[in-house]
């Protein structure tokens, strides 16, 4: 949590009457000292708090701040072109794809063990039958194979479709 998680920490400390100990997750301590209390007086030490004070000031300062800030977007104005929006998620999913490597290698592995195997179908002589049935055989593997691993890219499109956008 970091150092500004001290005054969160300092108040479940005080409605637990003890410190975090060493070597434990905050969200536990947390928990853990809500978990002795009735939630009205939960609430009520709360209310009470120098956290609530400071919360209830910074969302005061957040509103005045909003009021006398620029007007929002006008409905149909767009904050970048769509090409900067096309390289900044471009970019984005890139990131994204790197932070999986599993699966980054998984894709290369398979594209090159298909290219090796694809390659060595199409080698073969035309001219021959035998190669023409490779030929064939190849487009056949290459058409209606590879539609598995295909599939295994559904998943994370699928988890990342909240980014979308409309050019």
């Amino acid at each position: 949590m970091g150092e500004s998680g001290a005054p969160l920490l300092d108040h479940f400390g005080s409605l637990a009457n003890k410190s975090i100990p060493e070597q434990c997750n905050p969200a536990d301590f947390c928990l853990a000292a809500l978990d002795d209390m009735a939630p009205n007086d939960a609430q009520s030490a709360f209310d009470r708090s120098n956290l609530n004070s400071e919360l209830l000031k910074s969302i005061d300062d957040e509103m005045v701040r909003g009021r006398d800030s620029e007007p929002p977007l006008i409905s149909g104005e767009r904050p970048n072109d769509p090409i900067s929006e096309v390289f900044l998620l471009t970019k984005r999913q890139m990131i994204v794809q790197w932070r999986n490597p599993s699966y980054c290698f998984m894709r290369i592995a398979s594209s090159i063990i298909m290219s090796l195997f694809l390659g060595i179908l199409f080698f073969g002589d035309k001219t021959q039958l035998q190669g023409a049935v490779f030929s064939i055989g190849a487009i056949f593997f290459l058409v209606f194979v590879l539609v598995i691993p295909m599939q295994a890219t559904v998943v994370p499109l699928v988890e990342d479709r909240a980014v979308s956008f409309v050019l």
